[in-house]
């Protein structure tokens, strides 16, 4: 990771990031990311409301992501498509992670998220 930008600096290279993954790989049309980017979804930060919403997230990410895949092989997070559905991870951690800034475990979602997309930009520019 760079210089630390603060939370929200890093909000935004994971969006950036993830917005910009390549068209290289699928972008099926059932993902199996869980979040979904559309006109019903959305997540007001008035009603995240305590740490259990938090536990929540943290277990979704958990069986989406692959609680082992930080501490298996390389500790990155493996990403096998790029679209709408990925990108909105980053919006949900940004609401998230402004509403509960000083929590340790959606920050390291940020950062294991960031290291991820990298990874799988350089590794799909190489193909």
């Amino acid at each position: 990771m760079e210089k630390d930008q603060g939370i929200p600096g890093r909000l935004e290279t994971l969006w950036q990031l993830l917005a910009n993954l390549p068209e290289n790989l699928p972008q099926p049309e059932q993902t199996q990311y869980p979040f979904h980017p559309s006109e019903n979804f959305f997540l007001d930060a008035e009603e995240v409301e305590d740490n259990v919403k938090v536990r929540a997230l943290n277990r979704l990410l958990e069986n989406t992501y692959g609680f082992q895949s930080c501490s298996q092989g390389d500790g990155i997070i493996p990403i096998f498509e790029h679209g709408p559905s990925i990108c909105a991870v980053a919006n949900i951690l940004e609401i998230f992670v402004l509403k509960f800034p000083s929590d340790a475990v959606l920050t390291k979602w940020v950062d294991d998220l960031i290291a991820a997309a990298k990874k799988v930009s350089q590794i799909t520019e190489k193909v």
